[in-house]
């Protein structure tokens, strides 16, 4: 008879911690949504200066290690070679956070995360699972996502695209050989 409210008050700490992780996904959704809108309506600035991508990669590579401890154990990252982008500083870390994110959680891989600078672009590439051609062609249309299990909103990468086109970037994603994802940001 004493297990019974134990049994009960277990399952709503349950349905509470459900409850707390919808909102939260919720909230990322209309944080993403605002996004996306205030950058359509905007007007870059077309003086921006090239910054150090180092710095805002080392602060956002320490944001997502909160969420995800394992994160800078996985990172390859050719800090020495990281360039310099013309985007201001909050809207590059955006875009490594969805970048980055979205390798650490779809390559469903522990191998390491590649991110470096070559040939006037910078790369970040996953040895995961890949993706088909038809898939590719999809990655930035919004809410798009390769499987219903998978989180997230199918927002990232159109928000992504968005922003680095508003400062004359241009964002590619190929297959890695012999298995992955690459990604490529180039002017």
């Amino acid at each position: 008879m004493l297990q019974q409210p134990q049994v009960e008050q277990e399952k709503v700490r349950a349905s509470l911690r459900q409850a707390e992780q919808s909102i939260l996904r919720y909230e990322t959704l209309l944080e993403q949504l605002l996004l996306l809108s205030q950058t359509e309506n905007q007007q870059p600035n077309k003086t921006v200066v090239a910054i150090p991508v180092a710095p805002t990669l080392k602060t956002v590579v320490e944001e997502l290690s909160l969420g995800y401890p394992n994160l800078a154990v996985r990172l390859d990252i050719d800090w020495a070679h990281l360039g310099q982008l013309a985007l201001p500083h909050a809207t590059l870390a955006i875009i490594l956070k969805n970048l980055i994110e979205n390798a650490y959680v779809h390559a469903q891989t522990e191998q390491p995360i590649h991110i470096y600078y070559q040939d006037n672009a910078l790369w970040i590439c996953d040895e995961g699972q890949g993706l088909g051609n038809d898939d590719l062609a999809l990655l930035t249309q919004r809410f798009w996502r390769k499987s219903a299990q998978q989180q997230g909103h199918g927002l990232g990468l159109s928000l992504v695209k968005l922003l680095l086109e508003k400062y004359g970037y241009q964002l590619s994603f190929s297959q890695r050989l012999p298995h992955g994802l690459q990604v490529k940001i180039y002017a």
